[in-house]
């Protein structure tokens, strides 16, 4: 298949592109870094090199790497700072070296800076550029060149271009820079994806048959099936039998999605988009407690469940969710072998150390000769067990009311108890499912209700009486008519019966009897129609009769219902007093279930399993003929084995081949073994990491967005289009813009983006899987912004929102702060200064809402986040952090989003670094992940920290509808906010400040009442009520008067609400106008001055023409301005004036 050949060189390259020079230096050889310019390798090293291979005539050429920059690790009191590698090797160059030892250029192979190196990545090594410079670097300048010359030349243009430094002036900050420069072999590197190239290679050599792997590598899609509703797949709930924890039940979505979840069979895959803070961790549990459930009543072996990831966060994340399961004290609660927690089992790499891994994982390590060694290795010994056992039937004992001296009799206890529990949970589900069935058919028959239907009848069966009546008077006085005929003895005659005949006729034609040709016809006519109108009636009755009999059936399977569940409600009530549960007796049977009957099924199911591993281990270590090898039988009884103590085995995905892998000779795979691979964070997985293990599962659960953090591509886009085009995926390199999409890509793809188009089923055919959509993280208004971004709506808040919170949910401060570029970088030193000075001075402030009392208090770190797009930024904020000295504020997660991965905090603020004077596009305007990924951490307060011009309320990119959310009201502003930093920029020191309310309105006025020429007010905002309440017509027409010219600076877009200005904003400039005030009006403009004739000017956070009068306004007491005087004033005045002018739209009279 192309596209495994595709991945498993994928991943060589990107091995290759992050190689380790350290253990590579023993094989390298020193030369002049003159030789690798001029193409000319000494003779000596030429021999060298090609070795025995130089006396070969038929060997001209061999493959060299040269490494022309080493910088060596700078060290502290002797000591590595940081354990990063000893070496930094900042640039490769392949190239071809033939006997008389000149250099030539490999066809097809360009030079490279390390991946490691490259932003983004999560190596501790500050990057030295972006893997999107590179890209455009190649796409825009290819290597194309013979010569060794232009071939060089063209490699230090691009290494100058890529790092903002020049070959022989390149430093790094953590290493030291020598003279050194290598050439080496150009040989296969064995890297940290080793372990899956084996893989790859076994997969392709033995070409197993693996339905799923094929499935997911397919080039092309099948066609997805609708998914089935809740509504139409409430009967697959009988399926789920399962739930790990008994005080939450499932959301709709999750119902949902666990429904569909059922049907997928062996070879099929399911796509799972779950935004953060939707529950898919409790999906997780959910879908796995159900497995093992299932086999423990078929008392089969147990399923084989692995969630794996691309790195160690949201695994040891998944690991930490399934071993703090929260249970409360209930008769079957915690487990019954000693030593054992929780319910997931960490498989590690064996270079972990002890110190990184905690007791609750029960870690599972390889050493170097294949055999399993922690804590389920070290239990399985009869000193072990036997104490288990020991303990195993105490518990039940005191959980059954019975004294079991067999484990044997335990095992079979628990297994009746566990049919006894899911027969009575599939009672209730009959029960539910056939009250749903009456309901559906009781509302389709009465779609208006039965009392209107009974109203309606009562109100037919009346009416048809009434005409019942009526016909029979009529029939009364038909025959009274004809009884009266004088001359009926002459009726023989006919003349006499024609008379009769037609008085009849007029008779009945005036009672609108049709036309009746006989008196016959005519007591046949009220007989039909009398017998038609007592049948109606009849009917109507005999309905009436089946409405009360539905009704009597409806409210017996309600009774019935209701009983079974005011039984679980009391059940619930027992372990949860408080709880909200004996409102809703006649709420969700579902949820109900959930929080009962699935957990103590899954709870019985713990303890059944622990009975089946006591009685299958002291079998095996009773067993003299037993010997534990690492053939394929044995390694899968080793690990049914393992999951009858933890139904779930977590580990990365770079580890996952190497645990699953059998010795037969030579490596064996453990193909199909895997119940159920789960990959979660599917989003940051790329393809080519995680597509050989497919082959090692039946089927697969994919969880993940992939509009959240997105996979550490290796490859540089350029270079990956050249790969498919080589393995015949692509018919030219144009095909690979359109090839994108399929996400099988290296250089842009994901596990997730692939199965969203694989998944069996879908909400629809451009939804891409099953949702979960219930988010409860967020308050409304943060997620409401992430909602609008990135989810079309579909995210429904779930969290309330917060009545009184000392931050505004969506805030900002304005920070005219200066970017500055650096090895490929950019930072902001006056931002990064007032972010860790704000957080600082606030740290009572920040933590107290989440103090539940004095004795029990979160730290900073724990309360606050730090997010920002760029490592230079990152690492300047931590070094002030550090040095505030104090171990809290050190310890302040900073980074870009990957430093939040799978985590949140109560308040995050963001370091945009940018500043107005930058015209490209904003980094994080790319796309919507950034942004997206940066708000969703926040639970309750998202702060941006910057220059607030360079967001765009008008914009419709992430930062303009960002813009839109955060100047959405005045009081969204931080205002106690110092900036040393900044005013020390200035050409002028302050000479004076304000700090008050009453001390900006007295300047304000006295300003206006003592200027010469001209007065100026930079306000954003604009208020007739602040005008109103500082009475400043009298004081601004006397100025006016006097010939003093007055401008007010503002900004409509921050006066807008829902797309319309403000009414006081307008009945503002009306005001103004109306004085003589010249009003001009501005774009993104959020300085607050005011200076007078070229004297004076003050800037700080005070909207001087808007800012709240209240003096218990909480942002009063913050409010400081600096007022500035002396021979620079005016020049500073003058850089003012220059921006404004740039950012002015219209002026006002």
């Amino acid at each position: 298949m192309n596209t495994l050949d595709y991945w498993r060189n994928s991943l060589a390259d990107a091995d290759r592109m992050n190689p380790n020079f350290d253990k590579m230096k023993k094989k390298a050889i020193i030369i002049d870094l003159d030789n690798i310019m001029t193409g000319v390798v000494p003779n000596k090293t030429t021999e060298k090199l090609f070795g025995d291979k130089y006396k070969n005539n038929q060997i001209s050429l061999i493959e060299v790497l040269l490494c022309p920059i080493i910088s060596y690790i700078k060290k502290e009191h002797s000591r590595n700072k940081g354990n990063h590698p000893e070496t930094l090797t900042p640039l490769w160059i392949p190239a071809l070296l033939n006997k008389n030892g000149q250099l030539l250029v490999a066809t097809k192979k360009v030079p490279w800076i390390p991946r490691d190196y490259l932003d983004p990545c999560l190596s501790g090594v500050y990057p030295i550029s972006t893997l999107s410079a590179v890209d455009q670097f190649l796409t825009e300048k290819p290597f194309k060149f013979e010569m060794w010359k232009d071939y060089w030349s063209h490699t230090v243009q691009m290494f100058t271009d890529l790092t903002d430094s020049d070959l022989d002036g390149f430093e790094h900050e953590q290493y030291s820079r020598t003279t050194e420069s290598y050439i080496m072999l150009n040989e296969q590197i064995s890297g940290a994806t080793t372990a899956v190239q084996m893989l790859y290679d076994h997969i392709r050599e033995n070409k197993p048959t693996t339905a799923l792997l094929k499935h997911f590598a397919s080039i092309d899609a099948p066609p997805q099936q609708i998914a089935k509703t809740l509504e139409e797949s409430y009967k697959s709930s009988s399926r789920h039998f399962g739930q790990m924890g008994q005080q939450f039940p499932l959301s709709l979505s999750q119902r949902e999605s666990i429904h569909n979840w059922f049907n997928i069979e062996n070879g099929e895959l399911l796509a799972l988009n779950g935004p953060p803070g939707t529950g898919k961790t409790t999906f997780l549990q959910s879908v796995i407690s159900t497995s093992w459930i299932e086999a423990a009543l078929n008392q089969s072996e147990p399923p084989i469940m692995v969630v794996s990831s691309s790195n160690n966060q949201p695994v040891t994340n998944v690991i930490e969710s399934f071993a703090k399961i929260q249970e409360v004290p209930h008769p079957l609660a915690g487990r019954w072998v000693p030593q054992i927690e929780g319910y997931g089992s960490y498989l590690a790499a064996s270079s972990k150390k002890d110190k990184e891994l905690k007791t609750h994982w029960q870690t599972i390590k390889m050493d170097s000769s294949g055999k399993k060694n922690g804590l389920l290795a070290s239990i399985e010994n009869l000193d072990e067990v036997s104490k288990a056992a020991y303990e195993y039937l105490e518990q039940a004992t005191r959980f059954s009311g019975i004294q079991f001296v067999k484990v044997e009799d335990v095992v079979a206890f628990l297994h009746q108890s566990l049919v006894n529990c899911v027969s009575r949970l599939e009672q209730i589900m009959d029960s539910y499912s056939q009250l749903l069935q009456i309901e559906g058919e009781f509302n389709n028959k009465y779609p208006e209700g039965v009392a209107v239907f009974k109203k309606q009848a009562e109100e037919q069966i009346h009416s048809y009486r009434l005409e019942l009546k009526s016909t029979e008077d009529l029939e009364a006085e038909c025959n009274d008519y004809l009884n009266k005929w004088p001359f009926k003895w002459f009726l023989f005659i006919p003349i006499v019966r024609k008379i009769k005949d037609e008085r009849v006729r007029k008779f009945l034609e005036s009672k609108e009897i049709p036309d009746i040709a006989s008196e016959d016809e005519l007591r046949t006519y009220f007989h039909n129609t009398q017998a038609n109108q007592r049948q109606a009636i009849s009917n109507i009755e005999g309905n009436c009769r089946v409405a009360v009999e539905d009704e009597q059936q409806l409210s017996l399977c309600r009774q019935s219902l209701d009983q079974y569940r005011n039984q679980m409600v009391e059940d619930i009530l027992m372990y949860f007093p408080d709880d909200e549960a004996q409102d809703k007796l006649t709420g969700d049977t579902l949820a109900l279930l959930d929080r009962t009957l699935r957990y103590e099924a899954f709870k019985l199911a713990v303890h059944y399993w622990e009975g089946r591993w006591i009685l299958e281990t002291r079998d095996m270590l009773g067993d003299p003929n037993f010997k534990q090898t690492k053939g394929i039988n044995s390694q899968q009884k080793l690990w049914r084995r393992y999951a009858k103590l933890t139904p779930c085995f977590v580990t990365t995905l770079f580890m996952l081949p190497s645990f699953f892998k059998a010795w037969q000779g030579s490596d064996q795979y453990l193909y199909e073994f895997i119940d159920t691979l789960i990959i979660d964070e599917a989003g940051q997985v790329t393809p080519e990491l995680a597509g050989a293990s497919f082959a090692l599962a039946k089927k697969a659960l994919i969880v993940g967005d992939i509009l959240q953090i997105e996979p550490i591509w290796n490859i540089p886009f350029a270079i990956d289009g050249g790969n498919l085009l080589t393995y015949g995926i692509i018919n030219n390199e144009q095909d690979a813009f359109e090839f994108r999409e399929k996400g099988i890509m290296a250089s842009s793809g994901s596990v997730m983006l692939g199965a969203r188009r694989k998944s069996k089923f879908s909400l629809s055919n451009t939804e891409g899987g099953m949702w979960l959509v219930e988010h409860r993280r967020c308050v409304p208004d943060i997620i409401n912004y992430c909602n609008e971004l990135a989810y079309y709506g579909r995210l429904q808040p779930k969290r309330a929102a917060l009545s009184t919170y000392h931050l505004p949910h969506m805030g900002y401060a304005h920070i005219p702060g200066e970017a500055n570029r650096k090895s490929g970088s950019l930072y902001n030193e006056i931002e990064a200064d007032a972010i860790v000075s704000w957080i600082h001075r606030n740290q009572d402030l920040l933590i107290k809402p989440y103090a539940k009392d004095e004795s029990n208090s979160k730290c900073i770190d724990e309360v606050v986040a730090i997010i920002t797009p760029f490592y230079q930024q990152k690492k300047l904020l931590l070094d002030k952090l550090a040095r505030t000295g104090l171990k809290a504020m050190k310890n302040i997660t900073v980074g870009t989003v990957h430093a939040l991965q799978g985590a949140e905090r109560p308040v995050v603020i963001f370091s945009p670094v940018y500043n107005a004077q930058f015209t490209s596009a904003l980094f994080f305007d790319a796309g919507v992940n950034m942004l997206n990924v940066a708000v969703s951490r926040a639970q309750d307060s998202f702060l941006v920290f910057g220059d607030m011009p360079i967001f765009d309320s008008a914009a419709n990119t992430p930062s303009g509808l960002l813009a839109r959310y955060l100047f959405a009201s005045e009081e969204q502003e931080i205002r106690n906010v110092e900036m040393p930093l900044y005013f020390k920029t200035r050409l002028a020191l302050p000479v004076d400040h304000i700090q008050d309310l009453e001390g900006h309105r007295t300047i304000l006025t006295n300003s206006i009442r003592t200027a010469n020429r001209e007065v100026h007010i930079v306000s954003p905002f604009l208020s007739s009520n602040a005008l109103d309440a500082d009475e400043l017509k009298v004081v601004c027409l006397e100025a006016i008067e006097r010939g003093v010219k007055i401008v007010v600076y503002t900004d409509e877009a921050l006066n807008k609400r829902h797309g319309f200005l403000l009414p006081h904003f307008i009945k503002a400039k009306e005001m103004l106008s109306a004085w003589g005030v010249q009003v001009v009006i501005t774009k993104r403009v959020h300085s607050k001055a005011l200076w007078i004739d070229k004297d004076m000017l003050i800037e700080g956070s005070f909207n001087w023409l808007s800012a709240v009068r209240k003096p218990n306004s909480q942002w009063c007491r913050y409010e400081t301005s600096l007022i500035f005087r002396g021979d620079k004033v005016n020049e500073m005045i003058e850089k003012i004036k220059e921006d404004l002018e740039k950012r002015m739209l219209v002026a006002q009279k």
